[in-house]
């Protein structure tokens, strides 16, 4: 039917109620049914605004040929399966919630394509980019899904997604500073290993919440990690303009030595507790946000 008739469809009386049902569709297919309501209760936000940055985020992130290629998988295991679209999931997720926090201005084609560009761009570096830790963590788990027969092309995209949740803020952070998307992401690594913001990042992760206040509680705290570490990348890229990403680093440390050895010595006692708990946490975050000012 689009094949014969797509040359009237901008002329169909119920245009804009295909357009949403089509888009409703879309959203409860890849995130469930209840994504939008829990977005919206969490915001206070309009349900459309949710809708648009889905179908931004789901278009920046190339979700849907991920997704088509996970579907299409044989010969895996059903769970392995199901790991790789829930790392499809979670990148869409948490990109649209950042479309909704930050939204973005000039018409949706516009934002789609500044923000697919780089994230393609990232795609490409970043399996070289990080610790060495980080590269051997990334290895590991493409060698793991290798070995239970996916292609090694899906294996090394899923092995990226935990990072490229990441890549709305470094593509901003360069838009922002003018600087190349890989310096950026070298920053953004080099800020959360040397204040532990990935081992903070990691524990609020495995928290398991209750209760729903507790799991808004949890979001809000998680999304101000993340916020963290872009306002910390941006600012020593901003207090160190033409240094290497190592030097605006070891720089922007230095001139906040106190702060960094209060946040570490705060760590420490916190791992000290045993498995930290959500409070312990959020004031690990306030701290760790203490050092940008």
């Amino acid at each position: 039917m689009i094949e014969r008739c797509a040359h009237l469809l901008p002329e169909h009386p119920l245009r804009r109620q295909l357009l949403c049902m089509a888009s409703s569709n879309s959203v409860v297919n890849a995130l469930g049914p209840t994504f939008v309501s829990q977005v919206v209760a969490e915001r206070s936000c309009d349900p459309a605004d949710v809708v648009r940055a889905y179908r931004i985020a789901r278009a920046v992130t190339g979700a849907a040929a991920r997704w088509d290629a996970v579907e299409k998988l044989e010969g895996v295991e059903p769970e392995v399966q199901a790991e790789l679209m829930a790392g499809v999931d979670s990148v869409v997720d948490s990109a649209t919630r950042w479309y909704l926090s930050w939204s973005p201005e000039g018409d949706l084609a516009t934002v789609i394509a500044a923000g697919r560009a780089g994230t393609e761009r990232l795609t490409e570096a970043l399996p070289e980019l990080g610790t060495r830790e980080r590269r051997e963590r990334r290895q590991a788990i493409a060698d793991r899904l290798t070995g239970a027969g996916v292609p090694h092309a899906i294996a090394q995209a899923h092995a990226l997604s935990a990072e490229l949740e990441h890549a709305p803020d470094m593509v901003a952070v360069a838009a922002a500073t003018g600087r190349d998307l890989e310096d950026v992401a070298k920053v953004f690594f080099a800020v959360g290993a040397e204040l532990r913001l990935d081992w903070l990042e990691t524990q609020l992760d495995e928290l398991r919440a209750t209760s729903r206040m507790q799991r808004w509680a949890l979001l809000a705290v998680q999304e101000d990690a993340t916020q963290a570490r872009r306002e910390l990348a941006q600012t020593a890229l901003d207090e160190s303009p033409g240094r290497s990403p190592a030097e605006a680093v070891e720089r922007f440390l230095h001139t906040r030595d106190a702060a960094t050895r209060r946040l570490s010595a705060f760590l420490r006692a916190l791992s000290r507790e045993g498995e930290p708990d959500l409070a312990g946490l959020t004031l690990a975050v306030r701290q760790l946000r203490g050092i940008i000012g």
